[in-house]
């Protein structure tokens, strides 16, 4: 897995692997507690509670940044409701001062949360124990979800650039593009992109960035995948398969 960041414009935020880094977990807050138990959590969650981040924006002047809420403990309808326009408030007031383009990008966050916004119930029951949740924080030692998908308007540029270079070069049998979610919540979550390739030589990372930042921001960050890797990078490649967009097969 490679991360590669511009080297003009915004100062890209740092990120790192936290699968590569042991004393260095990703840290969730936890929001809406009621001093349960995990027991109590677990059994909730049986009875359909979900852990949910929600999506905002923090522009200022020129640069844009997507940000994540604490992962919030929704037990029903009116509780997910309540936290979805809270965060959709967040989303705009916070978003309005990028310039030229105003609320437009706050507005992709507000159509994630619509939508239901980020499931995380499965990390933070593979992480949780008491002694965290009294603390109201978990941290992810153990990683079920890795990727999530990308905004409507992301996926139109992607598919823009990439499926130019997959008619470009014939030796492209698969491309998926996604998210890396599992970054602490004042981090910009890096987009994503696998290529399955037959001659892994043949693929020029470089050529393919210097075509997307021509779509995106400056100090937009790119994860590259290998999708044929083998190995120990195989397993993340399957899991970036499931969880992101397939945009492309041949």
């Amino acid at each position: 897995m490679e991360v590669h960041k511009a080297t003009t414009g915004g100062e890209p935020g740092h990120f790192e692997n936290p699968e590569e880094v042991e004393d260095n977990h990703i840290k969730h807050q936890l929001l809406n507690l009621k001093q349960e138990s995990s027991a109590e959590i677990v059994n909730q969650i049986k009875e359909g509670g979900k852990f949910i981040v929600f999506y905002y924006r923090l522009a200022i002047l020129a640069v844009s940044y997507q940000r994540l809420s604490p992962a919030v403990f929704i037990r029903n309808p009116e509780e997910f409701d309540f936290y979805r326009k809270k965060y959709n408030k967040m989303a705009l007031l916070k978003g309005l001062l990028y310039f030229p383009f105003g609320p437009l990008p706050a507005l992709k966050e507000i159509k994630l949360n619509n939508k239901g916004g980020l499931d995380v119930t499965g990390d933070i029951l593979l992480n949780l124990n008491d002694k965290d949740l009294k603390n109201e924080v978990v941290y992810i030692r153990q990683m079920h979800t890795l990727f999530g998908h990308v905004s409507k308007t992301d996926l139109k540029y992607f598919k823009k650039t990439l499926l130019k270079y997959a008619q470009e070069n014939p030796e492209v049998e698969t491309i998926v593009v996604g998210t890396y979610i599992n970054v602490d919540q004042n981090e910009e979550p890096p987009f994503c992109i696998g290529i399955g390739i037959k001659d892994k030589e043949h693929t020029q990372i470089e050529e393919v960035e210097k075509a997307l930042y021509k779509e995106f921001r400056s100090f937009n960050q790119f994860i590259h995948f290998d999708l044929n890797a083998e190995g120990e990078d195989a397993e993340i490649s399957k899991k970036f398969k499931s969880q992101g967009q397939l945009i492309y097969v041949n």
